[in-house]
């Protein structure tokens, strides 16, 4: 299993995303695509692979809008 943030383009206070537990890529796009019509609608959704159950232990930067690794 991995994580995945999925965008879709719009703003709000920062980018609109979604992080998606799955099996892989096409999935995390899939399960994505189908949230709502905004979703839906997107042109392209932006897909990345974050980390998956083997990755080595981490932690993020603090942050009041995303994730950061240092």
């Amino acid at each position: 299993m991995n994580l995945y943030e999925v965008r879709n383009g719009y703003m709000g206070e920062s980018y609109v995303r979604v992080y998606v537990w799955c099996e892989g890529i096409d999935v995390a796009r899939e399960m994505a695509s189908k949230i709502d019509e905004k979703w839906q609608a997107a042109d392209e959704l932006e897909v990345e692979f974050l980390f998956s159950e083997h990755s080595v232990p981490f932690i993020t930067l603090p942050s009041d809008s995303g994730w950061f690794m240092p």
